[in-house]
């Protein structure tokens, strides 16, 4: 179904306007740059706290620390799919929101899961990995922050689908009932 099979003003008004649509997008190009930074915009700062991680302890100040090598595991998995979900969410492929949503998903429960280990050893013997999980806390954060904003956007690209269905539908049955 595309534009130009449209003729109908309120339909190509539909497609311009929606935030999401439900099949490939050609003239939505603002809102999907605006998503495709949101997914980068997460993948730096998922880089960036990964990097603080490894390069930086409270006890020693800026050096590497090699004990932090998880951290950058992490943040190299959860960024690289961040960018590459929004690189072609920004191509138009709508499709890779599902994709984005399920492993933004996978992260939150990863990251959710480190941090309760995290704190739990903070409040109890070692009090000072406090470090470790607050990046870890921020990580989690971030992520949940991104699927909620995926959620949103798949919410949206789903009433734009029914109102498109709904207007398509309609139409059709007027053309019956006028014959």
């Amino acid at each position: 179904m595309d534009q130009q099979q449209h003729n109908d003003s309120a339909e190509r008004v539909l497609y311009r306007t929606s935030s999401i649509g439900p099949y490939y997008l050609q003239n939505t190009q603002g809102e999907l740059s605006r998503v495709q930074n949101v997914f980068l915009g997460y993948a730096l700062l998922i880089f960036l706290l990964g990097g603080l991680a490894v390069m930086y302890t409270p006890q020693a100040g800026f050096q590497f620390n090699p004990k932090a090598q998880s951290g950058l595991i992490s943040a190299a998995a959860c960024g690289g799919s961040a960018i590459l979900w929004g690189v072609l969410f920004g191509r138009g492929q709508v499709w890779a929101l599902k994709g984005a949503l399920y492993s933004t998903l996978l992260f939150v429960v990863a990251f959710g899961w480190r941090a309760t280990v995290a704190w739990r050893e903070v409040f109890g013997e070692h009090p000072e990995k406090w470090w470790a999980a607050s990046l870890i806390s921020a990580m989690g954060i971030a992520s949940a922050a991104l699927l909620v904003a995926a959620l949103r956007w798949q919410a949206a690209r789903a009433d734009t689908a029914a109102m498109i269905n709904k207007a398509s539908f309609g139409d059709k049955k007027k053309a019956r009932k006028a014959d």
